[in-house]
């Protein structure tokens, strides 16, 4: 019995450790600003927008991440219905290897959302700022333990009208696209008071992990003491959506560039694309989790990906 209780209090210590890399109060801090009425649903080319570009670069430059190619912002045009519009990326850096160019890891959330509509404000809290405000915590932890590992933190513009802003990367860093192992996609993890479940897609993943590394990526979340699953299914009809999830968000375009990618997601729930996905609305401790469970597979990688 004593060696038992040994075993756990070193498990729950282990647990303890693993969820204390992220900064709760400013993940939370960043997502209640991001989803608040002044930001107004940050849809493309309105002030809401521009409050949320110059917070996340804000937030970038407080925690010393660099931009890419000496610009924080990249700005591209494209076509929604029959108009022409812009939008803006923020992409930061870190060089963690500085001496082996290339072997970027991109990871990626859109800051975007649909603005404001007939029934009021759009906030967005799950989709996504969830996934930019857990992007933003990522980074400032990656920075501090100043991982050994080269990533590319981008917060993509105009996904809400068709993946707009992770087209524009992949196609305008030819370079940078083809010098990259794999995109780590986040968007939707806050979900709602009821929800429970985080769902972590792959795809290509033997084209740069042997079959063990793979087997122990799977594996990071029994450490962590929480499950991440990995068959993906409409939460509201339990329909199995993985094809469409590949497609779902900006991953997509990374893959259609054949680089492999994980996509984290808790699904779609009854506060989508409604008035009621608000800060108020959205589970905290299952947040919390969350982005230290993403962290934790990142870390992962970025290890295996330093023995090359």
């Amino acid at each position: 019995m004593k060696w038992l209780l040994v075993y756990i209090f070193c498990c729950l210590n282990v647990q303890a450790a693993l969820f204390n890399k992220i900064d709760n109060s400013k993940l939370l801090g960043h997502l209640k600003l991001l989803a608040s009425d002044e930001f107004a649903g940050r849809a493309p080319q309105t002030n809401g927008s521009l409050l949320s570009q110059q917070y996340i670069i804000s937030q970038l430059t407080e925690i010393g991440i660099s931009p890419l190619n000496n610009n924080f912002q990249q700005k591209f045009f494209y076509r929604h219905i029959s108009e022409t519009k812009q939008g803006t990326n923020i992409i930061g850096t870190h060089l963690g290897r500085p001496n082996k160019s290339g072997n970027w890891i991109i990871l990626s959330a859109h800051y975007d959302h649909k603005g404001k509509g007939k029934f009021g404000i759009y906030n967005g809290a799950d989709d996504n700022a969830s996934g930019t405000s857990a992007l933003l915590s990522i980074a400032a932890s990656i920075k501090e333990r100043d991982v050994p590992a080269n990533f590319v933190f981008l917060f993509t513009d105009a996904e809400e009208q068709g993946l707009k802003g992770s087209k524009a990367f992949v196609e305008s860093n030819p370079a940078l696209i083809k010098e990259t192992l794999i995109n780590i996609n986040i968007d939707m993890v806050a979900g709602t008071i009821n929800t429970n479940k985080l769902f972590m897609l792959a795809k290509g993943l033997n084209k740069v992990l042997s079959q063990q590394e793979i087997d122990a990526l799977y594996r990071v979340d029994d450490l962590m003491g929480q499950r991440v699953y990995t068959r993906f299914r409409n939460t509201l009809t339990g329909e199995n959506t993985a094809i469409k999830w590949l497609k779902a968000s900006d991953h997509s375009s990374f893959n259609k560039k054949k680089i492999p990618v994980l996509f984290f997601c808790n699904g779609i729930h009854k506060n989508y694309h409604t008035t009621n996905d608000t800060f108020e609305n959205i589970n905290p401790s299952f947040f919390l989790k969350n982005t230290n469970i993403i962290l934790e597979h990142i870390l992962y990688l970025a290890k295996v990906f330093n023995k090359t």
